[in-house]
């Protein structure tokens, strides 16, 4: 499986990235939604994407822009994809928001709700996977990262 970070919308650069794999797991940033139809030409069942904080275009309140792409994983949960099984969280706390214009480059719902949350870090300590996945990571582990 091919796991590819942020594209910030290069699509064409992705496409041609994963194109020729079995299976491949997008972390995130993908595009904005103009940019979506370029996953209409992968398998939804071979490429998926975890949604993150930065390019998440259109979105409701309850954000299911998310839903309108079945490659898209959606707020969390415990999958196989490719025989790797693996528990996902997505969306990001963005830092720089104040910069950003609301509804163009910056969502207030880019990261789960407290409700939400508590719901995925119930589910997560129910299945206790040995492999997370999510966009961003805990600012507490970034100390451990060289």
């Amino acid at each position: 499986m091919r796991l590819v970070g942020d594209i910030h919308g290069k699509t064409t650069e992705y496409y041609e990235l994963v194109k020729n794999e079995d299976y491949s797991l997008q972390l995130g940033d993908f595009g904005f939604y103009s940019q979506l139809q370029i996953l209409d030409n992968l398998d939804k069942d071979k490429h998926k994407v975890l949604a993150g904080n930065h390019c998440v275009s259109e979105v409701d309140d309850d954000g299911n822009f998310i839903k309108q792409k079945p490659n898209f994983l959606g707020d969390f949960g415990l999958t196989t994809h490719g025989g790797i099984e693996f528990f996902y969280v997505r969306g990001e706390y963005s830092i720089d928001w104040m910069y950003r214009t609301e509804g163009y480059n910056y969502w207030r719902n880019e990261e789960l709700s407290v409700e939400k949350m508590n719901e995925a870090i119930e589910l997560y300590s129910q299945v206790k996977p040995d492999i997370m996945i999510s966009h961003g990571c805990p600012s507490s582990i970034c100390d451990l990262i060289d």
